[in-house]
């Protein structure tokens, strides 16, 4: 999720583990690496680790994708008890032309990597994208955004240009198939190519916890079936609770005012309806996962496996996974068809009210399935999970106390129950 150009995000990364035998942010040594032990993240004394921190990105091209008082702010981030922060690189940083990685960046990287050693603070380097490039938002760089020529619409909230935008879902589609740049080289080979060189550069630096392969992957035109399969059910419940079956483009209509908005919502604020609408999206969400995006985590984990044995592999669900479905993505496995235990697995979880004017009242309920929903899907691939993202709280006032409380509780009761 995003907010114009640069932010720290109000959302912790919380790594589900037990309260017992654990190691503190003031206590941990950043000379060594992390492993996994049945889903748990562990140092080398077999001690078990619980990462609490934040995310820290900037998205605005005019300032190289940096922030100069970083330094300062590491600093900051230890006083303030944090021992991870998820840090955002962007791939046309990294690659701003075909096969030419930017030394220059990968620099700045360095001295982010070294004042996080200094800091006792693990990084997650989170390759990050919104709207897919920066021809949209920020991400890809324009030569590996190849659009068909579709048009680009924007929306009233800036997410809704994945759900309407031709250009960012054809974007996202030639990216899966892999379609050539100018050079005759995939563009995801190039992705994949850019995060082996920065698998390969920090590969000897234990601050380093791993390498978030891809911010909140959407599934381009497939969004389309998606959104349809989402209708359907919706239109479905309020068929039920109405005896009225309204079509696509009234709740479109509907949608498309705040009050009308607040009207649709009501309707999947309990437990029940809300699941009924996920369930009817779930079988289009897990093509997705089960198909392009796996096997995408497959050749990115073998790419990095190639140059780096030590440092985790970060899976996300997919973008419609947020609100709560169940995640079918597939942990990558060795050469002997062995799941790689250097995995985490990091999904995200935000309300149907996310980033719009009613962002300060989620339905508690809805918050309840999303959450619950995300730490089952932890659980069944054994792998450690951090919340990666939550909340999008930008206003930073009161009115946003409680929906933080209830989700941080769900956070406290995952960890206690893993």
């Amino acid at each position: 999720m995003k907010k114009n150009f640069y932010r720290i995000l109000v959302a912790t990364c919380c790594c589900i583990l037990p309260f017992t035998n654990t190691l503190s942010a003031s206590t941990t040594n950043r000379t060594e690496y992390l492993t996994n032990s049945n889903g748990v993240l562990i140092d080398a004394s077999g001690r078990v680790v619980i990462l609490n921190g934040l995310n820290h990105v900037n998205k605005n091209k005019a300032e190289n994708y940096l922030n100069v008082n970083d330094e300062e702010l590491f600093r900051k981030f230890k006083s303030w008890g944090f021992n991870c922060i998820r840090y955002g690189i962007i791939w046309d940083g990294l690659e701003p032309e075909p096969g030419k990685i930017n030394e220059a960046y990968l620099k700045e990287i360095d001295k982010r990597v070294k004042w996080a050693e200094e800091n006792g603070i693990w990084l997650m380097l989170d390759m990050h994208q919104d709207l897919y490039g920066q021809a949209f938002s920020d991400g890809a760089p324009a030569w590996a955004t190849l659009t068909n020529n579709a048009p680009h619409y924007q929306g009233n909230i800036w997410s809704e240009a994945y759900l309407i935008s031709p250009a960012v879902q054809n974007a996202f589609d030639n990216f899966w198939k892999n379609t050539p740049a100018s050079d005759g080289i995939g563009i995801q080979d190039h992705y994949i190519n850019t995060w082996k060189a920065v698998a390969e550069r920090y590969k000897d630096a234990p601050s380093v916890l791993g390498f978030d392969i891809m911010n909140e992957p959407f599934p381009g035109t497939q969004a389309q079936e998606v959104m349809g399969s989402l209708l359907t059910s919706a239109a479905s419940m309020v068929y039920d609770l109405s005896g009225s079956m309204p079509s696509e483009s009234e709740i479109m209509s509907t949608l498309s005012s705040p009050y009308g908005k607040a009207e649709a919502l009501s309707y999947v604020s309990s437990r029940k309806n809300y699941q009924k609408v996920l369930d009817g999206m779930q079988e289009s969400v897990a093509t997705f996962e089960q198909g392009p995006l796996s096997d995408f985590y497959q050749k990115a984990r073998d790419a990095i496996r190639s140059v780096n044995s030590t440092q985790m592999i970060i899976l996300e669900h997919s973008y419609f996974c947020n609100l709560g479905l169940k995640s079918n993505v597939k942990t990558p496995v060795d050469a002997k068809g062995i799941p790689d235990t250097l995995c985490i697995f990091a999904p995200h979880g935000y309300d149907l009210v996310t980033d719009s004017e009613l962002a300060a009242s989620p339905a508690s309920e809805r918050v309840d399935v999303i959450f619950e929903a995300l730490f089952e899907s932890g659980k069944e691939k054994t792998l450690p999970t951090i919340i990666g993202e939550w909340g999008a709280f930008y206003m930073g006032n009161n009115k946003y106390i409680n929906p933080a409380k209830q989700i941080i509780s769900h956070i406290e009761i995952g960890r206690a129950h893993v």
